[in-house]
């Protein structure tokens, strides 16, 4: 996989970036273990932690006492932490350079950090308009900072009978600037094994979906990177 030359404010698909076969060994596997799903809404579940839903729901203290236990959940899966950082390898960084060295923010940060997450939907609905600035928390000054590169990484593992894709808004919005909902947008389709690459700063929605019968979840794998400079340059990683 070369370069993913992701303009500020762009997005980047990748197809077949993991085969249908290795998505439903995934699925199959968090599927056997639904006993260590995260429940978060009736119809949303995680496997792994998910700092925006834990934040959703008032339990961020939550998020951050089982880092620990849900890396190890994610850890057990064949091949995906691996494949998912992977991905900061391939960014490009301010100099316009790839192959930055990628860390967990668990390293950066403390053992309080989820290196991805996968979540499920069990309900074809549409999601608020949003950018990802909650994982800049910790950073604030880059939810402000023009210069801030930081990127959000899906593999669709599992996707509806229909809809349930991306609707996004190419064009960077900073914290503190407006975002019309009027804005000219794409549909970015999700299919089994693509790899979709965005721009954090870009405000994005998902779609209504019909749910299959046969595997009533659209279940996606995530992570985010966030670059940075010092004390050695780099892409921070977490979810």
């Amino acid at each position: 996989m070369a370069g993913i030359r992701i303009e500020k404010g762009g997005y980047v698909q990748i197809p077949h970036y993991v085969t249908p076969e290795l998505c439903k060994e995934w699925c199959d596997l968090v599927c056997a273990q639904e006993e260590g799903w995260e429940t978060h809404f009736e119809h949303l579940h995680s496997y792994g932690a998910a700092w925006y839903l834990e934040i959703e729901n008032g339990r961020l203290h939550y998020y951050h006492a089982q880092a620990e236990r849900t890396n190890a959940q994610l850890a057990a899966i064949p091949d995906l932490l691996p494949i998912l950082s992977a991905v900061g390898q391939v960014l490009v960084g301010p100099d316009g350079r790839t192959g930055y060295p990628v860390r967990p923010r668990r390293i950066n940060l403390g053992p309080y950090w989820s290196d991805a997450g996968l979540v499920l939907s069990s309900k074809g609905r549409i999601g608020e308009a949003h950018a990802d600035y909650e994982g800049l928390a910790p950073y604030p000054a880059k939810l402000f900072d023009s210069n801030t590169l930081a990127f959000s990484a899906i593999i669709s593992l599992a996707v509806p009978a229909q809809g349930g894709n991306l609707k996004l808004w190419p064009g960077r919005k900073i914290a503190n600037q407006d975002f019309c909902e009027e804005s000219p947008s794409v549909e970015l389709v999700y299919k089994v094994g693509t790899l979709t690459v965005f721009d954090s700063f870009c405000f994005h929605q998902i779609q209504p979906a019909e749910m299959n019968e046969e595997f009533p979840f659209r279940m996606v794998a995530g992570i985010h990177f966030l670059f940075i400079d010092g004390p050695e340059p780099h892409w921070e990683h977490w979810f």
